[in-house]
């Protein structure tokens, strides 16, 4: 469902330097790994470079310019009533933030941050809620990915071609799943074709180049508009290799962890030979690149709608990701009693490292079919209707060399009905079911989980009510889960229960407050309940419990705004109690070299806070300068406990600058982040650091459409770069500076 925009988040409204909807409509060249990336060009190529003319490109643009922004979670068609709270990101800014992955797309939004795991894997974290607790969906649907489970494992869903992503939080989430207490994160306009444009067709082309990996990317979209039919075909294309670093790979920390344990198992007597040896084995040690780093993609789609009549329509859309990326830090199983981080003699050690950062990577592969049914009325209590049926199969390898050394295959299938209601002018919302099958299979030396089937049925219904200046909402969802298990374990069957109440008032025309309290609960994961074996990912040996209760968490989402004419302020703050939390908790036992993690049931708080604040120095059409300031803490604890909870998101402290003048942009990106000094059991500190980007852009009229050139400048202060959100941290640091140098032509 999609409503008229009503407000985005500072950094959105601030910083985007056109308020209106701008389509990123992007294809990138496709390599020869794929057959059906080439059928899907031989579709696309003749729509985009062969029918277009001049007098197409003007329409094209105004209209582009002219279409209003929506935001997913909308209670009826045409309601502008915002939903607690949400953050978009469209338009500008999009363009602006894009990477090849959710997690590192968003992060620029106060309270998201990543798991910045490799330059292949990186999913968002919000507000310390990250795996199941944070839901991503393309246009409301869910795809088969196993990026839940496991850090290393990537989001089958990508900002490419996205022409918003909104992040939902509040009653709204209880639409499309009830243990998203992080939120829903809904990749919009990547999958079907808008009907709004007139006869003709639109294109954009785009490619760059990336120093800090001496890789390149490229895209390619394009739509063709006749009469009652629409039709978008996309590709894109990128290969990276391995990424600079500033210095070592293995932090400070890590080394520093490694000499004190290793010196504990010398006699004093050798003391000056260890220290000799030590030098050797830290220059042995990966310094300046990131092995195992590299990451190339393909993704190709092809959609299609057909206008029945002004309020029915149809559409279906197919669409294929292949994706080969390495997996930084990535240790596959040693024998027991084996040391599966550093080898003691220097030679020995030089080879595993060898072994380790050049070999290990996953080859994934992807395609779904995704069919809409959807239409109105302007007359009654029912007023609009949307069927989805959404099919994906999901494979990928984790590979030694060659070797294949896990193989996992997930197949879902998923129905969803919604209708849009009208009771009354002052009484409207939505009612809807969903009914989701998921078959899972994992074999090899990481299969953690047996062959696992799984039905989820579920009901949600989200109501508003409005009054003058006072909007009162609420929203409940049932689901009952049904998992079938193979290897003579226990099935799992139960039902749970969310619900969210909430209000929005309008306190004076430059004010408003908004409130909810929410009660979110979930089922415990495949893993999580049957679990059993190594999982390198996390250098963890896991040990599921089917006995494990559901997932209760309370809360409370407080948000207030204040908007002048060139001050605009949003602060927010939240708390969660968590009743029967689930993680994995240290048992102090080790299994094959791993220290062995238990997943059970405990007590834990979540609170924070999140604020931006914006100063339009220069408002005028041609001239802007907008300065914002924003940041975001988020503190997490177990109770009855003295452990914590480990990758609890760092603060962070930031400076944004956006300033327009003609055809030219500019926007600076500072943030500080900060160290992080108490930690979980088998968990490193984290030191401070700084990001600084910078973004440049010209827009170029051309006699065919339009010209940008934009220069993107990452970590301009060269910083390691190390979150403590990643499971990789200490192993893996984040590129080191680097420039991206991209040219787009819109026709």
């Amino acid at each position: 469902m999609t409503r008229s925009f009503g407000r985005s988040s500072i950094v959105q409204d601030c910083l985007n330097s056109n308020h209106h909807f701008t389509k990123n409509m992007s294809l990138k060249f496709i390599n020869s790994r794929s057959a059906r990336g080439f059928a899907l060009s031989a579709i696309l190529i003749p729509m985009g470079l062969l029918a277009h003319d001049s007098t197409e490109t003007q329409i094209f643009r105004e209209v582009i310019n002219l279409k209003p922004y929506t935001v997913t979670g909308a209670w009826v068609p045409g309601d502008d009533a915002t939903v607690l709270p949400v953050s978009s990101l469209y338009g500008e800014s999009l363009d602006t933030l894009r990477t090849g992955t959710l997690g590192d797309t968003l992060e620029a939004l106060p309270g998201i941050q990543s798991t910045a795991f490799a330059a292949g894997a990186s999913r968002p974290v919000i507000r310390g809620f990250d795996g199941p607790r944070v839901q991503i969906l393309q246009e409301g649907m869910p795809l088969a990915d196993v990026s839940a489970d496991s850090p290393d494992h990537a989001v089958n869903i990508t900002p490419d071609f996205a022409e918003s992503i909104d992040v939902i939080r509040g009653s709204a989430t209880l639409l499309y799943g009830g243990s998203a207490v992080g939120g829903v994160i809904n990749v919009v306009g990547s999958l079907f074709p808008s009907l709004q444009l007139e006869s003709g067709s639109t294109s954009q082309l785009s490619s760059a180049y990336h120093t800090v990996n001496r890789g390149w990317s490229h895209q390619l979209e394009t739509q063709v508009n006749q009469g009652d039919w629409a039709v978008r075909a996309s590709v894109s294309n990128q290969a990276f290799e391995d990424y600079d670093i500033p210095g070592y790979a293995a932090s400070e920390a890590e080394r520093n962890a490694f000499h004190h344990e290793d010196e504990h198992d010398h006699d004093h007597e050798h003391e000056d030979e260890h220290e000799d040896e030590h030098e050797h084995e830290n220059e042995a040690l990966e310094k300046d690149r990131l092995g195992s780093s590299f990451s190339d993609a393909l993704q190709a789609s092809v959609g299609i709608r057909y206008r029945i009549n002004n309020t029915w329509s149809v559409a279906a859309a197919l669409g294929t990701q292949e994706r080969l990326y390495g997996v930084p830090g990535h240790t596959h199983a040693h024998e027991e009693g084996e040391d599966h981080e550093y080898e003691d003699e220097h030679e020995e050690h030089e080879d595993e490292h060898d072994h380790e950062h050049g070999s290990v990577q996953i080859d994934m592969d992807m395609w779904h079919a995704d069919f809409e049914l959807s239409g109105r009325w302007d007359e009654g209590w029912l007023r609009a209707l949307k069927w989805r049926t959404h099919h994906s199969n999901y494979e990928h390898q984790e590979m030694e060399g060659d070797a294949i050394a896990t193989n996992f295959d997930k197949t879902l299938w998923s129905h969803r009905i919604e209708l849009s209601h009208v009771f009354t002018d002052e009484l409207s919302g939505v009612l809807g079911a969903q009914l989701d099958r998921v078959n899972s299979d994992v074999v090899g030396e990481e299969a953690l989980t047996p062959s696992l089937k799984t039905w989820n049925l579920a009901f949600f219904s989200a109501q508003r009510w409005q009054r003058g200046s006072l909007g009162l909402h609420a929203g409940a969802r049932m689901e009952r889960m049904h998992t079938d298990v193979s290897a003579g374990l226990p099935d799992y069957e139960e039902s749970v229960w969310s619900g969210a109440i909430g209000m929005d008032w309008n306190v004076s025309e430059r004010s408003k407050l908004d409130l909810v309290i929410s009660r979110s609960a979930r089922h415990p994961t495949g893993i999580e309940l049957y679990a059993d074996g190594m999982h390198v990912a996390t250098r963890s040996y896991e040990i599921g419990d089917v006995n494990l209760r559901q997932e209760v968490a309370q809360g409370v989402d407080l948000r207030f705004e204040y908007q002048q004419k060139r001050w605009h302020v949003i602060a927010s703050s939240f708390f969660n109690r968590f009743d029967n939390y689930l993680f994995a908790a240290p048992t102090g036992d080790t299994e094959h070299g791993f220290p062995v993690y238990q997943y059970q049931n405990a007590d834990a708080d979540f609170w924070g806070v999140e604020g931006e604040l914006c100063w339009k120095v220069n408002t005028q059409p041609d001239h802007r300068l907008e300065i914002s300031l924003v940041g975001d803490l988020v503190k997490a604890n177990l109770l009855d406990s003295t452990s914590r909870l480990p990758r609890v998101p760092a603060s962070r402290l930031g400076l944004v600058v956006f300033y327009q003048h003609s055809d030219w942009t500019l926007r600076s990106d500072f943030r500080h982040v900060f160290a992080v000094s108490e930690v979980a059991d088998n968990e490193l500190p984290s030191e401070a650091y700084r990001v600084w980007n910078l973004y440049l852009s010209r827009s170029i009229p051309i006699s065919a459409g339009s010209l940008t050139v934009q220069l993107r400048l990452r970590n301009l202060l060269d910083e390691e770069i190390r979150p403590h959100t990643s499971f990789l941290k200490d192993l893996a640091p984040q590129p080191g500076r680097g420039a991206e140098i991209a040219l787009r032509w819109q026709f």
